[in-house]
């Protein structure tokens, strides 16, 4: 299995994006890795609807779907929707939750300890080793998450592809990019 960068999501939908036939590839790639299952995380949705809604007066819908939608934020939720049913035709979307509670971390020495989601205590510990910008870094935590699934890491973000090597023997996960 395998979790999808936000970017490949977007990538895919989109026909005119720049980098749509480099996704096609990655996403033929984890099929014939036996990929039929994908993971996304509350992140991914994040990242999507932040797209969409930055882009939102470019994006075309049809005429029927234009009659029921109201609201821009109505547009926003209809082409999510729609990207991730494109998405799923080619492979079976999974989400991940946050279902962990907030832990305690000490932060500096002699201080209180602050409260923080797990998944940020985790990425708090391997900023040393892997050296990638926070959302990359969160992503990874989320497909760490069920490492016992994830085998690989689709994206076109350059600096994770750029740290494939780290990545792998760090957290046991393949980097498939361009």
């Amino acid at each position: 299995m395998a979790y999808i960068d936000t970017n490949v999501i977007i990538a895919y939908c989109f026909q005119k994006n720049t980098n749509h036939l480099n996704v096609v590839r990655i996403m033929k790639k984890l099929r014939e890795l036996g990929v039929e299952i994908f993971y996304c995380s509350p992140l991914n949705l994040v990242e999507l609807y932040s797209y969409i809604s930055r882009n939102v007066d470019v994006f075309e819908v049809s005429a029927e779907l234009r009659e029921f939608i109201r609201a821009r934020e109505q547009k926003v939720r209809v082409i999510a929707e729609f990207c991730l049913s494109i998405v799923s035709r080619m492979l079976i979307p999974v989400f991940i939750s946050d279902t962990k509670d907030v832990i305690d971390v000490t932060v500096m020495h002699g201080k209180p300890s602050v409260r923080i989601f797990h998944k940020f205590a985790k990425a708090l510990k391997l900023v040393p080793e892997l050296r990638i910008p926070t959302l990359d870094l969160l992503h990874l935590i989320y497909a760490k998450q069920v490492s016992e699934y994830i085998e690989y890491f689709a994206t076109l973000d350059r600096v994770i592809i750029s740290k494939a090597e780290v990545i792998e023997k760090v957290l046991g996960i393949k980097v498939i990019g361009i």
